[in-house]
């Protein structure tokens, strides 16, 4: 087992020697974490934490791990997304990570635009690994009754997640573990999938001009 900082650079850094002291390949990797702070807070970097924790941890996280990844016979990274209707009707936009503090924060744009630039980043990396044995591909993980995500909100938020999970998601859906495991998805990447394992066409707005331009941004931070 091994504990980190996942909210800064240097945190995730110092998790990836921690592992490569534990093992010297990586087969699967599942970046599952997320959150939804009703208000805004900085990371000790002083980053809005909803973008951080959504997603420069798993920029920062692909990025220290890849060396890991790359000594497996065929290596897998996984990325989780949302409802497919979410994911395609967002607006696409590279997020703004010097943002100053105003007083109207809307945390469901935030973490919208964070998961946005999740597809963003599967689009952008799924290219630079193809000469490589790595695949990376996200994906909507279904209702997942125990997750406390919005458990900072109010009750309305929390209310509303739990009926669009309940009403149009399926209920611990195989998704992940179909995609860390299944044998014909060895060469699939850059892909996103639904929780009834099928793959989802992406709206227009998720162009390749995009996720370069989010990849050159992020490798700044």
């Amino acid at each position: 087992m091994a504990l980190a900082d996942l909210s800064t650079k240097t945190g995730v850094q110092q998790f990836a020697h921690q592992l490569a002291s534990m093992t010297d390949h990586i087969d699967i990797l599942l970046n599952s974490i997320g959150v939804m702070l009703p208000e805004r807070h900085l990371s000790a970097d002083g980053y809005d934490l909803n973008l951080v924790l959504n997603y420069l941890t798993h920029f920062w996280t692909i990025q220290a791990l890849l060396p890991l990844l790359k000594h497996s016979d065929q290596a897998r990274i996984l990325l989780v997304g949302a409802l497919p209707f979410v994911i395609n009707h967002a607006k696409v936009s590279l997020p703004d990570f010097d943002a100053p503090a105003t007083s109207k924060y809307n945390a469901m744009t935030v973490t919208a635009q964070a998961t946005a630039a999740r597809v963003l980043l599967t689009l952008a990396l799924s290219e630079r690994l193809t000469a490589t044995n790595v695949t990376i591909n996200i994906f909507h993980p279904g209702y997942v009754p125990d997750s406390n995500f919005g458990a900072g909100g109010s009750w309305v938020s929390r209310l509303a997640g739990r009926i669009l999970g309940e009403s149009f998601s399926r209920k611990n859906s195989p998704i992940g573990a179909w995609l860390a495991t299944a044998p014909e998805l060895t060469h699939t990447s850059g892909h996103f999938y639904d929780d009834r394992l099928r793959q989802v066409p992406l709206s227009k707005q998720y162009t390749r001009s995009k996720a370069n331009d989010l990849w050159r941004l992020s490798s700044q931070y």
